[in-house]
């Protein structure tokens, strides 16, 4: 019946990563370019939770975020709320560090007992040589496993042709998460022609 109205059909694709899996048969679905780098930041990178209301993590993390962008990209009411999430365990945060024990990477994952997203995350630019981006989500994969969460959403899938043209940088973020992911799922958007 949709056809009769012309109505126009725009398709995107989620990425996915489906956690029901175990470990070692998801990391072989892995980009076979991904594992080397995985065990390289292994010798570079420690990986951590946050597991109490530290808020002095989280403040590095926002600093680093706004480093990363170089500029502010977010409200401080957005970040209350994202913090207010996480110690209220509805979200979690994933960071980690140098040697030093510095930050160089942290990801915010929003989740319920099912499903967890790949919300914000954000990188030490300085370190892009390094495998920082591979290495957390690694450590953030073992983790929803071994919390039994059924599914990782990492988001859209931009390609190039999309009706909605996608930025170079959206194109590049999703290129990185659909090595880590196990299956694409489509979304189907109508409007009227």
């Amino acid at each position: 019946t949709l056809i009769q109205y012309r109505v126009n059909c725009n398709v995107t694709r989620e990425l996915f990563i489906n956690l029901k899996l175990d470990y070692k048969d998801l990391r072989k679905s892995f980009r076979k370019s991904y594992k080397p780098l995985i065990s390289k930041g292994d010798r570079f990178f420690k990986g951590y939770k946050l597991k109490d209301k530290d808020s002095s993590i989280l403040e590095e993390f926002k600093k680093l975020h706004y480093k990363a962008a170089g500029r502010k990209t977010r409200s401080e009411k957005s970040w209350e709320l994202l913090f207010d999430e996480i110690f209220n365990k509805k979200s979690s945060f994933y960071y980690c560090t140098d040697k030093e024990g510095l930050m160089v990477g942290g990801s915010i994952i929003m989740q319920n007992n099912f499903e967890a997203l790949y919300a914000v995350a954000a990188y030490d630019r300085e370190l892009f040589h390094l495998p920082i981006g591979h290495f957390l989500q690694d450590f953030i994969i073992k983790d929803l496993v071994k919390r039994k969460i059924t599914w990782y959403r990492l988001g859209r899938n931009f390609n190039e042709l999309d009706f909605d043209i996608p930025s170079k940088k959206e194109i590049q973020i999703s290129k990185f998460k659909s090595g880590f992911s196990t299956d694409s799922i489509a979304n189907f958007r109508f409007s009227l022609s």
